[in-house]
């Protein structure tokens, strides 16, 4: 498969199917220059109703013949929708087998483990009063929403090339946007910030110590300032959207005093929140401290990043998934682009 993509000028179509949005990205064989990019819009408005499968399909597809997109592979995504994240510990001689962690997940998911597919990931070895043990990261995903994510492309005409896990493509995106060679061996808290939940990982590199989704995200967010300030929830999300995009020097200082202390308590709880992660993982991997933090997903904002900074004592910035790499729908928020620029970067060497 590698040297297979490596003749070709570009890379497969990485398809990123968020809540809100649908983002399409395409690379050169190098990496080094985006082909195409595109976001299609699949709700009505900043808080209102999914589209129909039918529409969704139809405005995908309609992006896809008219972007300048190349060929019909594609690579996709199994996000928090479709993904269970669990960790289990097993003893640290041996190898460990996949019926070995079948076997310590027997209960543990709410889907059945025969309709399940099960990767596992070894984050370490840990002392345990019983010895060392090895610390794993198992991800499992029914088999039914496989079979959904491969038909919708299918669907569109695609044909998939490539199937990862959210968690994973987002730490080698970020992996990658480290320039330095000693900052790559760094463990880093990845925060990814989407509409409804967020990802967060403690990493060294783009090998994970600690991976979990938590219910916080920009609706809640959006629900928050509707109700401090008295408005309708659409308006609310538009307002904050639309105040945040703008540059400092043109934003009213009140209103952006009365959005900031209306989200003040979801901020403080999802510090609290990345505060127990990075407990878990100082004490868990005693010898390794989580250095920085790197802020990514569609509600990765700079008020949030001060925020994050000032209550976890850690330098926080914003993740630029493809520095240097000109392309109109890249120049906003691109941060929410780290996903599929994850997936873009499948194959490619961090």
């Amino acid at each position: 498969m590698i040297a297979l993509l490596s003749r070709r000028r570009c890379t497969p179509v990485a398809l990123d199917l968020g809540s809100h949005s649908v983002k399409m990205l395409q690379l050169s064989s190098d990496y080094r220059r985006v082909v195409a990019a595109a976001l299609v819009n699949i709700r009505t408005g900043w808080a209102g109703p999914e589209l129909s499968e039918e529409e969704k399909r139809r405005r995908i597809a309609e992006t896809l013949a008219d972007a300048g997109f190349r060929g019909r592979e594609v690579v996709l995504a199994l996000n928090g929708r479709d993904l269970v994240v669990v960790n289990i510990r097993v003893n640290g001689q041996g190898p460990i087998s996949q019926s070995l962690v079948r076997q310590e997940l027997a209960g543990r998911l709410p889907f059945a483990l025969d309709q399940a597919e099960v990767r596992f990931l070894n984050a370490g070895q840990v002392q345990h009063p019983d010895g060392v043990k090895q610390e794993l990261i198992v991800l499992a995903s029914p088999k039914e929403r496989i079979r959904q994510r491969i038909e919708f492309a299918e669907s569109l005409g695609l044909v998939p090339v490539g199937l990862a896990a959210e968690p994973l493509a987002l730490l080698h995106c970020a992996a990658r946007s480290f320039r330095r060679k000693e900052d790559r061996h760094q463990c880093f808290l990845l925060v990814h910030v989407g509409a409804h939940s967020s990802l967060v990982a403690v990493a060294q590199g783009e090998h994970p110590r600690v991976i979990k989704y938590l219910a916080w995200g920009g609706s809640g967010l959006d629900e928050l300032v509707a109700q401090k300030l008295g408005l309708a929830l659409g308006e609310a999300a538009s307002l904050r959207r639309y105040h945040g995009e703008r540059r400092a020097d043109r934003q009213d200082p009140e209103l952006r005093r009365r959005i900031q202390e209306a989200l003040r308590p979801l901020y403080e709880k999802l510090a609290s929140e990345l505060s127990l992660c990075i407990r878990y993982h100082s004490i868990t991997y005693r010898s390794q401290s989580v250095r920085r933090v790197v802020l990514g997903g569609g509600e990765a904002q700079e008020p949030l990043a001060q925020f994050l900074q000032e209550h976890l004592q850690l330098p926080c910035r914003l993740l630029d998934p493809l520095p240097g790499r000109a392309h109109p729908a890249l120049s906003v928020h691109p941060g929410q682009w780290d996903l599929a620029a994850g997936l873009a970067f499948h194959q490619a060497p961090c």
